[in-house]
């Protein structure tokens, strides 16, 4: 998931949806195609047979450094259907809560990010 160049201003939210766009609230400046990207999974089964996605409830920290960033409210696309083939994609949204001032950088999660697949 990639939520590209953002200023933080004096800080916000920013959204990613599935659909790859992008939303801001609060003093948020969101850079014009800047190669936003949801995170993209394939998942494989059987045809006729359904699936589900779980998605993490909770908030996670995301940092370079001592400023984390807040990722949560995650969606997904996708995420309950029937196999029409032998593989699915499954396109993951969320939302970050940008603190005024956030310091630039790549931000990654230290923990991972459980998405849980079940099939039936």
């Amino acid at each position: 998931m990639n939520f590209a160049s953002i200023d933080a201003g004096k800080g916000g939210t920013v959204t990613l949806s599935p659909e790859n766009l992008r939303s801001a609230t609060g003093e948020i400046q969101l850079e014009e195609s800047a190669g936003q990207t949801p995170a993209i999974f394939e998942i494989k089964g059987q045809s006729q047979y359904s699936y589900q996605v779980a998605l993490p409830q909770q908030a996670y920290l995301i940092a370079p450094n001592a400023e984390p960033i807040l990722i949560k409210d995650f969606v997904a696309l996708n995420d309950h259907q029937t196999f029409n083939s032998n593989a699915q994609l499954i396109r993951l949204g969320a939302s970050l809560e940008i603190s005024e001032g956030q310091s630039p950088g790549q931000y990654r999660s230290a923990a991972p990010i459980e998405i849980t697949v079940s099939y039936n």
